[in-house]
């Protein structure tokens, strides 16, 4: 590899399970480093990528769509100061190769009527953007009727297309993958009512568009039209358990449509836009987590419901969606949280106070258990396949929250 400046460059760490080694990927001279494992074909890849677009496009090109997330972990670990780098710039660089990936298979390989019929609409044209948000959400509409919510993903807060913003705008996790988050929250979300969502390829005018595109649920406005204790225990606790799962961002008042009943106790919430969820960071917000239902005791449906997560099986799901691996571990050990400390006799309230704001107990779990790995090191060495390591990352997480529960109530 020829010799560049230092401070033109960007080295990257990249850990992930390969089918074949980076020696055969035909670019060795962008590797600076390897470390592989024949048995369990794992391959750490340490890459250096010159500040120039064909270059990084090329890396890019190798890793897939797990490049953008751990391009922008690591670029948020990185020891230089954010002002070494232009990171709009870097993510204008990979827009011409981001946009021929292909995206994920559907969990559900079967295309409902409604997502047919939402694919023509926006081929014709039928769309309508939204005022409100921050990137680019389009209503398909059917005869004046609107159908279904379409998010592409060159146009997600901070992406290259995005019609409400440039390229200054820093949104709270890389765009790119919000599609992925969208679906992930719909295939883990059914129980709390997040609405049907798809992976598409829209062919519009010639360009193809890919991005989600969820079931629109006709209701009566947003929560903010609304007060808190118009909606029952058992539907605030299942919002709760959803967010605290998949450590929501962004839960706000506009983001949960309003059903009406036939009483007040009938009335339920739609929670919709989870663009920041799976994050690969902690920085969770809810704005329910004050509401008075949080308080209330977990009814032993909700419990039964709690119990039945399984953190293994639903890691590797994530997977296929396409969610990267830090944030996998990060939504595994909010899960093993919730399910350590509701089984404890913990309320919502106290579980979301663990998970959000200034004093974190999940960011302090976390960093404990990065200790406790370094300790293991032989151990982890022997963990060749993703699952195998989650099952030894689940279990430092099951003890360290113990501990932890111990100190808290």
């Amino acid at each position: 590899m020829s010799r560049v400046d230092e401070m033109d460059t960007l080295d990257i760490l990249i850990k992930l399970e390969f089918p074949t080694f980076a020696s055969d990927w035909k670019f060795g001279n962008y590797i600076l480093g390897e470390e592989q494992q024949v048995s369990g074909k794992r391959s750490e890849i340490v890459f250096r990528f010159r500040y120039d677009q064909s270059i990084i496009r090329y890396g890019l090109g190798a890793v897939s769509a797990y490049f953008l997330p751990l391009l922008s972990y690591h670029y948020e670990e990185s020891p230089r100061k954010k002002t070494d780098y232009d990171i709009s710039s870097l993510w204008s660089a990979l827009v011409q190769q981001f946009n021929n990936q292909v995206l994920p298979a559907n969990i559900d390989q079967t295309e409902p009527t409604w997502v047919q019929l939402s694919r023509k609409a926006i081929e014709r044209g039928n769309i309508k953007l939204c005022k409100s948000g921050v990137g680019g959400t389009y209503f398909a509409y059917q005869d004046q009727t609107q159908i279904a919510v379409f998010k592409p993903i060159d146009e997600e807060p901070g992406g290259p297309n995005n019609p409400k913003s440039n390229m200054n705008f820093i949104p709270m996790l890389p765009w790119g993958t919000g599609a992925h988050r969208e679906v992930a929250a719909s295939r883990f979300g059914s129980f709390a009512g997040v609405p049907s969502t798809f992976f598409v390829e829209i062919n519009i005018n010639g360009f193809i568009k890919r991005g989600s595109l969820q079931q629109f649920v006709p209701n009566e406005g947003d929560c903010s039209d609304f007060g808190a204790n118009k909606f029952s225990v058992d539907t605030v606790h299942r919002l709760g358990i959803l967010d605290i799962c998949i450590l929501n961002m962004d839960r706000n008042d506009e983001n949960l449509l309003i059903l009406k009943g036939e009483t007040e106790e009938d009335w339920r919430l739609v929670p919709i836009d989870h663009t920041y969820s799976f994050p690969n960071k902690i920085d969770s917000y809810f704005n329910w987590q004050y509401w008075p239902q949080t308080k209330k005791p977990f009814s032993p449906e909700s419990l039964s419901l709690i119990s039945s997560f399984n953190v293994i099986t639903n890691s590797q799901e994530l997977r296929e969606i396409g969610i990267d691996e830090e944030s996998i571990r990060n939504v595994t050990a909010s899960t093993l949280l919730l399910q350590r400390a509701a089984d404890k006799g913990f309320t919502l309230s106290q579980i979301a106070k663990m998970i959000s704001g200034n004093k974190n107990d999940l960011v302090d779990i976390l960093t404990e258990v990065k200790r406790r790995e370094s300790e293991y090191s032989e151990q982890l060495a022997s963990c060749y396949t993703a699952s195998q390591r989650l099952l030894f990352f689940k279990y430092l997480v099951e003890n360290v929250i113990d501990e932890t529960l111990l100190k808290t109530k």
